[in-house]
């Protein structure tokens, strides 16, 4: 507005205002962009390596008459810096221990001089992470410890350099659902978690997405009282089981014949699996615990069918344990130990049988003697 005046038919000077300024010829239009807006003028160049010269004619009208104003504006060149195109690795995930290779020859350019003048360095706060070599023209990444991991770049000619930076998000583990819902990669669940009792876990693998060639978990027993970790068991998984799904003893025996304690729990602290092409999916936590806070419940707080299946249960425990009895040694320290068992629960079955109606049927004891077993019970 500055720069531009009127006036009326008298030759009196009138506001500028009212003017309507449009531009009417640009006599390279490849080199320069022309935007007017209002009585403000822009301009930018096509590219970023261009040079040259234009004339942009600008006419001012009143309506009735028009004066136009011819403006030169000329671009010097100018040198411009070596470019590398980043783009591919913005967001960067690496494996730890693995590389990545970077061919700089595909990615570098130099508008204005030889790229194999251009000369590229990398650095990295650990030394050796970042290489470049100058043989093959290529940026080497790797790292041996997990986290994030930012990349300095510089690509320079004789004349003018430019910077760049990547983030590297370097990862040990690809991430595990491990939980007790139907949409957890490892479903776990933990039975029989009473005190005096041992727990026992049922896991199915519901990850389908890759093959699964090796599962490990590791449990834990703690005392949410005392805050100390008794037991930390590691459990390899037959992965030939995986469309079966698993149930084991978390603690794998060390818990001992007394069961849990009061206030005791289990925990899976890590949940480990490999797929078939090495990738490593990892569970590492200690949200999932399962609390002993009361004794297992007895016949006498179950159902009718409740006590049913238990007897049925204690049945074919009975009847398992009668047929280990059969190939023990008569005397031997696991054979008087199996007869104590064997004891027990025919106590726990006859304790249940007060709360339903039994089938008839012979002791243990008499089962075990007509399989040609010699039990002598002597009572003190």
């Amino acid at each position: 507005l500055p720069y531009v005046s009127d006036t009326d038919d008298s030759g009196n000077p009138s506001s500028a205002d009212d003017l309507v300024l449009a531009i009417v010829d640009n006599t390279n239009p490849e080199l320069l962009d022309f935007d007017l807006r209002g009585f403000t003028l822009n301009y930018a160049t096509m590219d970023d390596d261009l040079n040259g010269e234009t004339t942009v004619t600008i006419r001012a009208s009143d309506g009735e008459q028009y004066s136009d104003q011819m403006i030169t504006i000329a671009i010097n060149p100018i040198n411009d810096a070596p470019r590398l195109d980043l783009s591919e690795y913005q967001n960067l995930r690496l494996k730890v221990g693995t590389q990545k290779v970077i061919y700089l020859s595909e990615i570098l350019t130099d508008i204005d001089g030889d790229v194999d003048e251009v000369t590229v360095s990398a650095s990295n706060e650990v030394p050796g992470s970042a290489r470049v070599s100058f043989l093959d023209n290529t940026l080497t990444l790797s790292w041996d410890q997990e986290g994030m991991q930012t990349v300095t770049i510089q690509a320079e000619d004789r004349y003018d350099a430019n910077i760049y930076t990547i983030v590297v998000d370097v990862y040990d583990s690809m991430p595990l659902l491990v939980g007790t819902g139907p949409d957890a990669d490892v479903n776990v669940d933990v039975s029989n978690v009473y005190i005096g009792e041992t727990p026992e876990v049922t896991m199915f693998l519901n990850k389908n997405d890759v093959t699964i060639t090796s599962l490990t978990t590791t449990w834990q027993l703690c005392n949410a009282l005392t805050g100390i970790c008794q037991f930390n068991q590691v459990n390899e998984h037959d992965i030939t089981q995986k469309s079966l799904g698993w149930t084991f003893d978390p603690l794998d025996g060390q818990i001992g014949d007394n069961g849990m304690r009061n206030m005791d729990y289990v925990t899976v602290a890590k949940v480990v699996a490999i797929a078939s092409n090495g990738e490593k999916f990892q569970y590492q936590d200690s949200n999932l615990k399962w609390t002993a806070e009361e004794e297992v419940p007895g016949p006498e707080t179950m159902t009718v069918e409740e006590v049913d299946a238990l007897i049925a249960t204690l049945d074919a425990e009975i009847k398992s344990l009668e047929e280990r009895i059969s190939q023990l040694e008569e005397g031997s320290t696991a054979y008087t130990e199996a007869v104590a068992d064997l004891e027990d629960l025919e106590s726990d079955r006859a304790e249940a049988c007060e709360y339903t109606t039994c089938d008839e049927a012979s002791s243990a004891i008499t089962d075990a003697t007509e399989g040609g077993m010699d039990i002598m019970v002597i009572g003190i």
